[in-house]
């Protein structure tokens, strides 16, 4: 599985690298949550919400939404849902939520940017 994961990604690499060059520096691969980023992604959150100029439209962009929301609401908006947005917290096991919150917080991009597109 994780062999086919890394396979994937480097095949995308041509894909989405041309595109990359006019999007926002993100922050160091460090400073987020790796177990987050991968419980977003893996729960479909993309599907609605954008980071860094990536993803849907539907939801808010979600790439500043550490400067925006403390980890509490960012916590109880996956666990409650929201006005469109399906509650998760029957879906998601307590620690992806943790990591989720975790990441999500660690997103401090231009608040400027930071809602519905």
């Amino acid at each position: 599985m994780k062999t086919s994961v890394l396979v994937m990604c480097l095949l995308l690499v041509p894909v989405v690298a041309p595109g990359l060059q006019d999007a926002a520096p993100a922050k160091p691969a460090e400073d987020h949550h790796p177990r987050g980023a991968s419980t977003f992604t893996e729960s479909g959150c993309p599907q609605c919400h954008t980071i860094q100029h990536n993803g849907g439209t539907r939801g808010p962009d979600l790439s500043a939404v550490g400067s925006r929301l403390k980890a509490d609401q960012i916590r109880t908006q996956i666990i409650k849902g929201g006005k469109e947005m399906p509650a998760f917290g029957k879906v998601l096991e307590a620690s992806e939520i943790n990591d989720l919150v975790t990441y999500l917080s660690s997103l401090k991009g231009d608040p400027k940017s930071d809602g519905k597109q």
